[in-house]
């Protein structure tokens, strides 16, 4: 009788298996670099933006998301594609959001928060001066067969602020001379 049970489980398992990707596809691991200083012309074109000081989005939410295939693993280098400019300070959030259609606000499309392996994150300094003074990169992960579009968006502490600092200084300053 047991080993009807674990029988019919495995021959589960092997169609489970087999069901996850389209016959034909693979799902192989891929790898592709997002927004990097020295891309080169068939790099993707890095639609990345700095909100503001505090906060970089990999592309528009209102827009098209990245291809996020089974498998893929982006390296993005969280920096501006038109200034150039990175995000700096100290990373407080990382948010992805996931769909099933590359324009995710086209009518009848949708979008939604990503969880668990549909994005694995690995947040690193990007170059030997990176970190919260000299830029960060991240690599998130599509631990899954299936295909999706994303949208990465990650917040910091920002730049420190130089105004503060003075005003600081200024107060000293002036104290000490009362």
């Amino acid at each position: 009788m047991l080993k009807q049970i674990l029988l019919g489980s495995a021959v589960v398992v092997i169609v489970t298996a087999v069901a996850c990707y389209p016959q034909g596809e693979s799902c192989d691991y891929q790898y592709a670099e997002y927004c990097a200083a020295d891309a080169g012309p068939d790099a993707t074109p890095c639609m990345g933006q700095l909100i503001d000081p505090y906060t970089w989005q990999s592309g528009p939410l209102i827009g098209t998301f990245l291809d996020f295939g089974p498998q893929m693993d982006w390296h993005m280098h969280l920096r501006d594609g038109v200034t150039g400019a990175e995000l700096l300070g100290n990373i407080l959030t990382v948010t992805s959001y996931v769909s099933p259609e590359a324009v995710p606000n086209a009518p009848g499309n949708q979008f939604a928060q990503t969880a668990g392996n549909l994005a694995e994150y690995n947040l690193q300094a990007d170059g030997p001066d990176g970190g919260p003074t000299g830029g960060w990169a991240i690599d998130i992960n599509n631990d899954s067969c299936a295909t999706y579009f994303v949208r990465v968006l990650v917040t910091s502490t920002g730049p420190g602020d130089a105004g503060v600092a003075d005003a600081a200084s200024e107060a000293s300053t002036d104290a000490a001379s009362e």
